[in-house]
């Protein structure tokens, strides 16, 4: 276990200040969507459950159409971050 933390560590140093901060920066992106998912998301649909089959299956929908953003946003990460360095065209 702290191998692989110390290899982890050193291939974090030998990375220039560019590619560190591209890596936090897409790894935050790729977080903070799931964040939400479960704050706003999840924590409201668990006293919802209880209601009733309708409350009830309206909150999971809502869930998984949030649950399905989230996948589709962590998908277009690569593509769009190479749309704003203006080395790709971002895929419509």
């Amino acid at each position: 276990m702290i191998g692989r933390v110390r290899d982890w560590r050193r291939g974090w140093h030998e990375r220039s200040k560019l590619q560190r901060i591209d890596l936090y920066t897409r790894g935050t992106l790729a977080g903070l969507p799931w964040v939400f998912l479960v704050s706003w998301g999840l924590v409201p649909l668990l006293p919802v459950l209880g209601e009733g089959p309708v409350p009830a299956g309206l909150a999971v929908a809502f869930f998984a159409v949030n649950t399905v953003l989230c996948v589709l946003s962590n998908r277009d990460l690569g593509a769009a971050f190479a749309h704003h360095r203006g080395t790709e065209t971002f895929p419509m």
